[in-house]
């Protein structure tokens, strides 16, 4: 929170990536007087939601890259002067160390050409493997630190004296030093509630509405002009197969195409574009998940039957909301789920874990449909 909110203080813009609830970070943030909900409405910080199991454990090795390569194209499109991302272990679900050792030194490359300060918080080692990987990620860093209770501070409760061990890194002396960090806490008994004034009283109230963009594996906008790990361009549909698509979805083409048009005239209305394509097949009590059990609960949930853009044979399904925005997506999954729910209950538990998306608000950054769905249907 205190990297943050120095960001604020210094008036740069900082992402910050999450699996946590918007609205326990901003009680977690008025403990150390930071108003967290006026800096993300003044802009200076943006929030992003990561599902705790996304890219998940049993994902592969070409997944879990993926996560990463999108984590940083989301980087490279917002260039903010601070990231923040708590916490990095969905993004080392990786089966190989030598592959995670590859993409991961491939990312520092690809940050090292922005402006900008990333914070990755960890959990604490528990294990020989974990070690092995900190080493790693260590030896890639400017610098690393550990934060901890002090010992004669555990079990004492709320308390704002921590230990801070400092490594060192790349173009540093290589020497630990070790800190007392007096942060400063609000006084419980100024403030019984914990929270930093009046201004987040409404932080228990249900339904407060916190602005948060998704983020799960293949589910950021992608920019096609950033080169993918292998070097390989944005993949290009084939124009007979793009050609069949279009006879069989006309309404489709059509509306997608009327709506490209219209970004740049007055009559702009807004549209949000996710493409679902399965991750992995998983069995579960009610019968093996696949795209013919979401498209039934799609269908119940877009406006009109020609919104949805059906290909089985590559595995996907596109979905066409209009005046919808990127802030709507969590709700358009959430709707998949209790559709689901209805028929399926253990499909609808294990979708964040099986399905990937493609969210696009308003067709950026491609500049026409067909770019689109060159990516959406035969992209990686």
């Amino acid at each position: 929170m205190l990297f943050l909110q120095t960001g604020v203080v210094l008036e740069e813009q900082t992402l910050f990536l999450s699996p946590g609830r918007p609205q326990d970070w901003m009680i977690q943030a008025a403990s150390v007087s930071f108003d967290l909900d006026q800096a993300q409405k003044q802009g200076r910080v943006k929030m992003v939601w990561i599902p705790a199991s996304a890219p998940g454990p049993n994902m592969s090795d070409a997944t879990a890259s993926r996560a990463i390569e999108e984590l940083v194209q989301l980087i490279m499109a917002e260039r903010p002067q601070r990231v923040l991302i708590n916490d990095f272990v969905p993004f080392l679900q990786f089966r190989s160390f030598d592959r995670f050792r590859q993409v991961f030194g491939w990312m520092m490359g690809q940050l090292a050409t922005v402006q900008t300060t990333v914070l990755l918080m960890m959990p604490d080692i528990i294990n020989a493997q974990s070690q092995h990987i900190m080493e790693f990620m260590r030896n890639q860093m400017s610098g690393s630190m550990h934060v901890s209770m002090p010992e004669d501070a555990k079990g004492a409760g709320p308390t704002g004296s921590r230990r801070l061990v400092l490594w060192p890194g790349l173009g540093h002396v290589t020497h630990e030093v070790v800190d007392p960090w007096d942060i400063p806490m609000l006084s419980l008994a100024d403030n019984p509630s914990g929270m930093a004034g009046s201004q987040l009283g409404s932080l228990g109230t249900p339904g407060h509405d916190v602005p948060v963009s998704p983020f799960e594996a293949s589910s950021t906008t992608i920019n096609p002009e950033s080169l993918s790990l292998a070097g390989m361009p944005v993949p290009s549909v084939a124009v007979d197969s793009l050609r069949a698509l279009e006879n069989s979805h006309a309404a489709f083409f059509a509306k997608l195409k009327k709506s490209f048009k219209q970004r740049a005239s007055k009559k702009y209305k807004p549209f949000l574009l996710v493409a679902l394509r399965m991750e992995a097949e998983q069995s579960t009590p009610d019968g093996t998940i696949g795209l013919d059990m979401l498209l039934p609960a799609i269908e119940q949930i877009v406006v009109h039957p020609e919104d949805i853009l059906v290909d089985m044979a590559r595995g996907r399904i596109i979905a066409f909301l209009p005046n919808k925005k990127g802030d709507n997506v969590q709700e358009f999954f959430e709707s998949i789920q209790d559709q689901l729910r209805e028929k399926y209950p253990s499909v609808a538990d294990q979708l964040p874990h099986v399905v990937s998306a493609v969210v696009v608000p308003n067709g950026e950054p491609f500049e026409n449909p067909e770019d689109f769905l060159a990516y959406a249907l035969e992209g990686n």
